[in-house]
């Protein structure tokens, strides 16, 4: 008795038979699905507008569908638009599409979820470019804070991982799994029953670099996966099963070798509460045993992955994370400052930027960006990793007061959305650094033993040229101007603030945020450090005035 080979085909009986096994067995707890009962969803109104998939016979045609309160289960689509999309819902289509949506006109992507949902058995299914209305700003805003809720409560997502865009579709054959099938070795096998059956022998997936996954690589893609229950992932080579118990594939091989494996990707560590997925769970079971207080670590891990990905549109920075923002916010309670959390303040200003996506663009005059973040937010940083605050610098300094601090919302119904500006008043110990400072304090990258280090909100690009900067206008010319350093946070090995902000001040008097530094301490400090250093950076902090200065 020979098993059969693995299909091929994401739409083959075999195929659906595995997605309706592992939804049956996440619904009713079964197996290894016992870490899921608490989190399953529960009956809910379907969001404002759905698509209903239609019939096979074609007689009653999928069509877009008012909500209206209806309580029912749907299934929600992630995917790379790749581009803008010829048939999005708009206002002058609305009526057209509620008596029929053209689905052959459809994006192939947009073909296959309708598709798939019918032929597992649901009604409906929730699409970004069809149940939101694409050339109506309010609408957008409406919706963008609902979506959170909207992943959430479907049934499962449906990741289509191997479309590089909208127009490829992911239920075409799956060439990788044919090549990996095609080079593997077929043995006989004695079974325990005295039969002849065999084995198969492919190669090990990790050799397979996942470059047609771009949707890992996609900012608005990341919200959307780890908001949702239960995720149904179409790869080259695979299909994979996640939710909040287990994660599998249909091939026996765990979902964990199914992981992006570009370089981007793997510098990451294991996050808070294991892998970074699911987080409205997770964030729901805090909310339900009465915890409200949530580490920093985790706002600022699921900052770190997010801003991993790219952004077509830069102004979708704080909209394409507004979905996770609104699950904190509403388990903890806590103010949502662009980005960034009042509760944590202190810690989440002293953010670093860790290395850079890409080539930054030439545009140094925000033509390309129509709303500016205040320097003191991560989002105002363009196509960057984001790394969070040292967690070495984590004593309260009594010096240090946030007196204000306020956001301009482009849209008063997004609080969670893009900003065009804000101001953050602080009393905290300030001292100046000119250039040349800057230099004999060794306050900076580079060869030899330093007290600290400074990283700039800019890079060299190549290293060998000038400064660009990474918010799309011109860097601050320091060797003229100077530095100057906000102390927040204090170390036990130290008496001052040894981590804060670096700022440059504007001819109003106002300043911006062009970087942080810390102090060295602990085993920075035994490796960089020497004894001649030791005097130097014991009198460090006394030059600090305690100042009041407000940052934009």
């Amino acid at each position: 008795m020979a098993s059969s080979l693995p299909s091929t085909d994401p739409m083959s009986p075999e195929s659906m038979m595995n997605i309706r096994y592992w939804l049956i067995c996440c619904a009713n707890r079964l197996f290894e699905h016992g870490h899921c009962p608490e989190i399953m969803p529960v009956p809910t109104e379907l969001p404002t507008r759905v698509v209903y998939v239609g019939t096979d016979d074609g007689l009653d045609p999928p069509r877009l569908q008012p909500g209206n309160g209806e309580i029912a289960g749907y299934v929600s689509l992630s995917y790379c638009w790749g581009g803008s999309q010829t048939h999005q819902t708009e206002r002058n289509r609305i009526e057209e599409y509620m008596h029929a949506v053209p689905v052959v006109r459809l994006p192939k992507s947009l073909q296959d979820a309708i598709f798939l949902t019918r032929a597992l058995g649901i009604k409906y299914i929730w699409i970004d470019s069809l149940c939101i209305i694409q050339d109506c700003d309010e609408d957008k805003d409406r919706e963008m804070t609902k979506m959170a809720n909207i992943y959430k409560n479907a049934i499962f997502t449906i990741s289509a991982a191997r479309a590089k865009s909208c127009n490829d579709g992911f239920l075409g054959v799956q060439d990788r799994r044919v090549e990996l099938i095609h080079d593997s070795i077929k043995l006989p096998m004695n079974c325990l029953n005295g039969a002849i059956g065999s084995v198969l022998l492919y190669s090990y997936r990790a050799q397979f670099p996942r470059n047609d996954t771009p949707i890992d690589k996609r900012a608005w893609t990341y919200q959307e996966r780890i908001l949702s229950r239960r995720v149904v992932t179409f790869f080259n080579d695979a299909i994979g099963w996640s939710c909040t118990s287990c994660d599998m594939a249909d091939d026996g091989l765990e979902v964990e070798e199914l992981g992006a494996t570009d370089s981007a990707f793997l510098n990451l560590h294991v996050p808070i509460f294991g892998r970074m997925s699911h987080v409205s769970q997770r964030l729901s079971i805090c909310s339900r045993y009465g915890s409200t207080k949530i580490s920093p670590m985790f706002w600022e891990r699921a900052v770190q992955e997010y801003t991993l990905g790219s952004l077509s549109d830069l102004d979708d920075r704080l909209p394409a994370i507004a979905g996770i923002a609104s699950e904190f916010h509403n388990t903890t309670g806590d103010v949502y400052v662009a980005g960034l959390w009042k509760s944590h303040l202190i810690q989440d200003l002293q953010w670093t930027v860790f290395k850079q996506l890409g080539e930054p663009s030439n545009n140094t005059g925000n033509k390309d960006i129509k709303y500016d973040a205040p320097t003191w937010t991560w989002a105002s940083i363009h196509e960057c990793m984001i790394m969070g605050f040292r967690e070495e610098y984590d004593l309260h300094s009594d010096r240090v007061e946030i007196i204000d601090c306020k956001v301009d919302l482009v849209s008063p119904s997004a609080p969670f959305g893009s900003v065009s500006g804000g101001e953050l008043k602080i009393r905290a110990p300030l001292r100046f650094l000119s250039h040349r400072q800057i230099k004999e304090m060794a306050l900076c990258y580079g060869v030899g033993k330093y007290i600290g280090a400074v990283s700039f909100d800019w890079i060299f690009w190549p290293y060998t040229v000038a400064l660009t900067s990474l918010r799309g206008r011109v860097a601050p010319d320091i060797e003229s101007t100077g530095v100057w350093c906000l102390g927040l946070s204090k170390h036990a090995d130290l008496n001052y603030e040894s981590s804060g902000l670096i700022l440059a001040k504007r001819a109003d008097g106002l300043f911006e945020r062009i970087g942080v530094f810390q102090i060295y301490v602990g085993d920075d400090w035994l490796e960089c450090g020497t004894a001649d250093l030791d005097e130097l950076r014991s009198s460090w902090g006394d030059d600090y005035i305690v100042t009041d200065v407000t940052i934009v």
